[in-house]
């Protein structure tokens, strides 16, 4: 069984890949910190709202790109992923 950290580095990479490396095998690494804030967001109880703000400031401030439009569905996924991982 995968543990819940790293479904969602590959949740994360698979998935979100708001910059498109998800393709390179060299950057497979490339979001593992924002995956890292997620579990740690996930473990103190915050929403998905907080989860959705969170993806789209790293989108948008951190990144500085415009929203991918994938955040809210992989928000979704998020929680599956924490409810069903325990």
């Amino acid at each position: 069984m995968i543990d819940k950290l790293e479904q969602l580095k590959r949740l994360l990479w698979e998935e979100w890949d708001p910059i498109g490396v998800n393709d390179m095998p060299d950057a497979e690494g490339e979001y593992g910190s924002y995956a890292h804030q997620v579990f740690q967001m996930l473990n103190q109880g915050k929403s998905k709202a907080d989860m959705l703000a969170y993806l789209e400031w790293v989108e948008t401030e951190y990144i500085g790109l415009g929203l991918s439009g994938r955040s809210r569905a992989i928000v979704d996924r998020i929680f599956e992923i924490h409810r069903s991982a325990k």
